[in-house]
């Protein structure tokens, strides 16, 4: 008889919650291209701190990418619909990643960097890169090189870096 009661106890709080389940976690967003273009746009609106600097008129953009979503008829062209409005930003930081593609905004200056060139040119042909580093050195006569490769990965190997400098 104990067992009855808690099942029909369990099968009770389960129907409560999920009768609830609008209330206790909300409705699912809308899947339209609008819905998540607004999205998109909404939240660069309130977490990006260059627009001033950069001098962009975000408000503007809305009402000039907007309108064209009435001619998207896949997820491949709203992501490109996409991609044009956030690379008004030039920042490398700004991306956007879907299953089926990403987005980097790349400029020419990052996409021009050339290790050998800077290497044969400046550093007679010779870059240290020590083992699991996230950087590369060297030094010539009067030129203390460093290149850091990444910001991502294991956070101890940067104490190379403050041996690096310090040697210098």
């Amino acid at each position: 008889m104990g067992l009855v009661k808690y099942m029909f106890c369990t099968l009770f709080i389960l129907v409560c919650l999920t009768s609830c389940r609008e209330k206790l976690v909300g409705t699912n967003p809308d899947n339209s291209h609008s819905i998540n273009f607004r999205l998109i746009w909404e939240g660069y609106d309130q977490h990006y701190s260059y627009f001033l600097h950069k001098n962009i008129n975000w408000d503007s953009l809305y009402t000039v990418y907007e309108p064209g979503l009435d001619t998207i008829s896949s997820q491949q062209q709203l992501f490109n619909h996409m991609t044009r409005l956030i690379s008004h930003l030039e920042d490398g930081h700004a991306s956007l990643i879907a299953p089926f593609d990403s987005y980097v905004y790349k400029n020419r200056i990052a996409s021009s960097y050339d290790s050998i060139l800077i290497s044969s040119r400046y550093l007679d042909d010779s870059i240290q890169s020590p083992v699991g580093s996230p950087f590369n050195f060297n030094t010539t006569d009067d030129i203390a090189y460093l290149h850091i490769n990444s910001f991502s990965g294991d956070k101890s190997k940067f104490t190379l870096i403050d041996q690096f400098l310090q040697a210098q």
